[in-house]
């Protein structure tokens, strides 16, 4: 059995560096994906939250990628339920990156900036060789 999710979105929120209990830093932001529902004769966006433990990938969407920037993921979907305030569980779901085996890709559509392009062949050339 594998867990695997792809998702190619706008950037929500700029990405937030966070430090856990143990001092390790993750990223944390959100993408927006958008699909056409025909009974209803509109677009549906749907939010997914997504938790990158891959501290290059990281520093580099921190960077590179602001609110708005198309982007591909790859990850897994992790679920995590909880008893609010008011005493009712919780489901939430998360896509998680973690170090290894994981992708994610800067798609500036229609952008021919040279600086772009280059980030789009990093993201890809440590994808392929398994960094991500």
């Amino acid at each position: 059995m594998y867990n695997k999710i792809t998702l190619i979105g706008r950037l929500g929120r700029d990405a937030e560096a966070m430090e856990s209990k143990a001092g390790n830093t993750y990223w944390k932001f959100s993408i927006a994906t958008n699909e056409w529902i025909s009974s209803k004769g509109e677009e549906e966006t749907t939010w997914h939250n997504i938790t990158c433990f891959n501290d290059y990938v990281g520093k580099q969407i921190k960077e590179k990628a602001k609110e708005g920037t198309l982007l591909y993921i790859e990850g897994k979907q992790v679920y995590s339920t909880y008893i609010n305030k008011k005493g009712k569980e919780i489901t939430k779901g998360n896509v998680v990156m973690d170090r290894f085996g994981s992708v994610c890709k800067i798609m500036e559509q229609g952008q021919t900036k040279t600086s772009d392009n280059l980030i789009s062949k990093v993201f890809e050339k440590y994808s392929n060789a398994g960094m991500m």
